[in-house]
């Protein structure tokens, strides 16, 4: 390129950035000008003193700091916490769910009745009263006294067939629902508190051992293969017009303490919930308070991240407890 095409490329560059500088000048005063914010239009405004004009930059450029504060503190917060729950003012006791009633006695089983139903009389041999005395200990197997009963067990301690379901043969031992409960009765209306067909005590195996439990989900089924189909869980519910929202019910006497759990439904006692009342026997009334929250079909919109919540058709659970709770599903996800 010659020295003359060179200087006239140049000139050309020069004027372009000039007159491109002289646009943006323009435009960026009319802007100021015209502007419809407040304070903006004082900035750029002819005859105005260079310092009144300063402090209006200053409070305009504070007010946009501050916006854009605001704006990403509510994204975070959207992001974060995007639901609100509020009461609801229309709220009729048509049909509330009664919560399930869970009791976990610290000594489920008896030795004495271990050593009839295996019929170890004193005359027996040594490897049946330590056959008795593991299957009382397995009776009492919880979360907790796992690492005892290992170090105390070992697996050369074959009392059992290994092919044995563990959990229907200590049943065999357990205390009967009938050496427990006694004169049962459900918004003062008595029912059997554990015969057929009103039965409504049934037993569960939870983290802290062997328990008894009223309207909950997760109860024993029975292993009668005469019959057709599954036992059903029936929801039990008060309505409004209910003369009494309340369950009583009476235990024989016992000297071991009861574990009393208030909880949801599809809720399973666990070693991270602690009992409403550990019961020895002489408590008369027990009263507590519930609540119940739904969610709206609006709430699909937001991701589960954002809502900390799963629907029951989002993601099947295949394990023991097939239903999801509030108690445990934000720590889940």
């Amino acid at each position: 390129m010659s020295k003359k095409a060179s200087k006239l490329l140049w000139k050309r560059i020069s004027t372009s950035y000039k007159y491109l500088k002289i646009s943006w000048t323009v435009q960026v005063r009319e802007f100021f000008e015209y502007s419809t914010l407040h304070g903006v239009k004082y900035i750029a405004e002819h005859g105005r003193p260079f310092l009144e004009r300063f402090l209006w930059f200053v409070c305009v450029l504070i007010g946009a700091v501050a916006t854009v504060v605001v704006i990403f503190s509510l994204w975070e917060k959207f992001q974060t916490n995007p639901t609100i729950t509020g009461l609801d003012t229309d709220f009729h006791n048509w049909e509330v769910p009664f919560p399930a009633v869970i009791l976990c006695p610290t000594d489920p089983a008896k030795q004495e009745q271990i050593r009839r139903l295996l019929d170890i009389t004193e005359n027996s041999t040594t490897q049946d009263l330590q056959k008795a005395d593991f299957i009382y200990d397995l009776t009492k197997l919880d979360f907790d006294s796992i690492p005892i009963f290992t170090k105390k067990y070992t697996e050369a301690d074959t009392y059992i067939d290994k092919n044995e379901d563990i959990r229907n043969y200590i049943y065999k031992f357990m205390d009967d629902c009938t050496d427990v409960f006694d004169n049962c009765s459900f918004k003062d209306t008595p029912f059997g508190c554990c015969s057929a067909p009103d039965k409504r005590f049934t037993p569960v195996f939870t983290e802290t051992g062997f328990c008894h439990s009223f309207n909950s989900r997760h109860f024993r089924r029975s292993n009668n293969t005469a019959s057709a189909e599954p036992e059903q869980f029936n929801m039990q519910y008060i309505k409004e017009a209910d003369t009494k929202w309340s369950l009583q019910f009476a235990l024989k006497t016992g000297e071991a303490v009861t574990s009393i759990y208030i909880l949801n439904s599809d809720e399973m006692v666990s070693m991270n919930i602690q009992p409403q009342l550990e019961w020895d026997y002489q408590v008369y009334k027990m009263a507590f308070s519930m609540k119940q929250t739904y969610t709206t079909e609006d709430t699909r919109q937001l991701s589960i991240k954002q809502r900390k919540c799963v629907f029951g058709d989002e993601i099947p659970l295949h394990g023991f407890i097939p239903h999801y709770h509030q108690r445990d599903s934000a720590k889940a996800l």
